[in-house]
């Protein structure tokens, strides 16, 4: 084992407090009036929601996207060259693209009656055929995860420095397809926050357990 650098063991100085029961987490605090949020999630890969009907007398605690007055959707743009930009809303517009997909956010008194709510509330998708695999995607057209896109393919790279030359040159070329294992960056760092001012505001983190 190294002394120092990659390998090494680094003695921690944070461990302490939550081995002695110490610990302080976001679900730990308790302002005045705090409310708590719970949300409704797609059960389905990939579909349209055709309806979101909140429960009578309880529509002040329920939110969908259409609520959302102001809020615009995430959008990740590149200035490489044939880039799609796909936008990603805080909770479902029209389509749920994965399993777990937010659409509809309560806020009540406690987490119990948050999702008491959540559950009653009525949705109905029409399911379509969930792409698990990505060259079924590639090949596939007709069931695009967005529907502004031509086909599921949102960006091609080549790189190619004096190829031909080389490959005239060479007694044997090899060629070979290569499939890579898809990549999903999840960073293990969690965020949440406690808002104070009435507003909903910093609900796209809902992270109970963040220590603070």
């Amino acid at each position: 084992m190294a002394a120092q650098g990659i390998g090494a063991r680094v003695p921690r100085k944070e461990d302490a407090r939550y081995l002695e029961g110490r610990g302080s987490f976001v679900s730990d605090m308790l302002l005045p009036g705090q409310s708590e949020v719970a949300f409704l999630r797609s059960p389905v890969a990939h579909g349209r929601v055709l309806r979101v009907a909140k429960p009578q007398g309880l529509e002040s605690s329920v939110f969908i996207w259409d609520d959302l007055v102001g809020v615009k959707p995430i959008t990740a743009a590149s200035t490489l060259p044939g880039y799609k930009v796909s936008k990603h809303y805080p909770l479902a517009h029209g389509k749920v693209r994965f399993v777990g997909e937010l659409i509809a956010l309560v806020v009540a008194p406690s987490r119990a009656e948050a999702e008491d709510i959540a559950e009653r509330i009525d949705i109905e998708i029409d399911e379509l055929p969930a792409i698990i695999d990505a060259h079924a995607a590639r090949a596939n057209a007709t069931s695009r995860v967005h529907d502004e896109w031509n086909d599921n393919l949102f960006l091609t790279l080549e790189y190619e420095n004096g190829f031909e030359p080389r490959a005239r040159d060479a007694t044997v070329i090899v060629e070979r397809e290569v499939t890579m294992a898809r990549q999903a960056m999840v960073p293990l760092e969690g965020k949440a926050s406690i808002g104070t001012s009435g507003r909903i505001s910093s609900f796209f983190t809902p992270l109970r357990k963040c220590p603070i």
